[in-house]
């Protein structure tokens, strides 16, 4: 473990995840990054582990059998998880009458009860070493707020999220842990892939405008919570 902190993190295979981990550690954290499959990470093919602080750990975070094991083996790693950041995301974009149950219980899954799952079960670890700053941050969608046609299973799995971190936040600033919700809009990662449509993916936000941010957030005073940040692209909604 570095000296600075230890960061979890979750959808750490994608590029807005590979931008997170290394703003981190450009300031001497650790990261576990985790992801559903390691060997098509973006960031475990970009950087070497043993030179920077960083190891990777294969999970479906949406499954509690898997969250335990991730915990088991933090355990192994340190005693404190300093910042937890929940960046899981997974969207079907299709008439709500076209979704099949299987296709709701993975974004449900994907974008709200994996977020739970972490956050109840690293929450023992973020109690230790308080020290130290100790925030969580839920990186949701503008979609938590604004409804867009075709969106439906996401825009619902986002509302819920958003209105689950409002809600627990008293609970953790009693044990001294800051949560900040995230909103972006339209960003230019890997979601869009798979996509129906076509999307302006030059017009979108860069993910290290997401990665500068939520570091940045971290670095304010500790006296001080930013509990939502939306951070659209200048051409607005797309």
């Amino acid at each position: 473990m570095t000296e600075k902190g230890f960061v979890l993190l979750t959808g750490g295979g994608g590029g807005m995840g590979e931008k997170i981990a290394l703003k981190f550690l450009e300031d001497n954290f650790g990261v576990l990054a985790v992801s559903r499959n390691i060997s098509t990470s973006l960031l475990s093919q970009s950087i070497v582990p043993a030179r920077c602080g960083i190891s990777f750990y294969g999970a479906d975070v949406s499954q509690e059998e898997d969250v335990i094991r991730l915990m088991e083996h933090i355990a192994a790693m340190t005693d404190s998880i300093d910042v937890l950041v929940n960046g899981t995301g997974l969207t079907v974009v299709k008439p709500f009458h076209e979704l099949t149950i299987n296709e709701w219980n993975d974004v449900i899954g994907a974008n709200l009860t994996a977020l739970f799952l972490c956050m109840k079960h690293a929450l023992p670890f973020m109690k230790k070493n308080m020290w130290r700053k100790k925030h969580i941050f839920n990186i949701l969608s503008i979609a938590a707020e604004r409804s867009f046609p075709g969106w439906s299973v996401y825009c619902a799995a986002k509302a819920g999220a958003l209105g689950f971190t409002e809600a627990i936040r008293p609970e953790l600033l009693e044990h001294g842990i800051r949560l900040t919700a995230i909103l972006p809009g339209a960003t230019n990662t890997s979601l869009w892939d798979a996509l129906p449509g076509t999307w302006n993916r030059h017009v979108m936000l860069d993910p290290q405008v997401i990665a500068d941010t939520i570091k940045d957030i971290y670095d304010t005073p500790n006296e001080a919570v930013l509990e939502k940040v939306i951070i659209m692209p200048k051409s607005g909604v797309q």
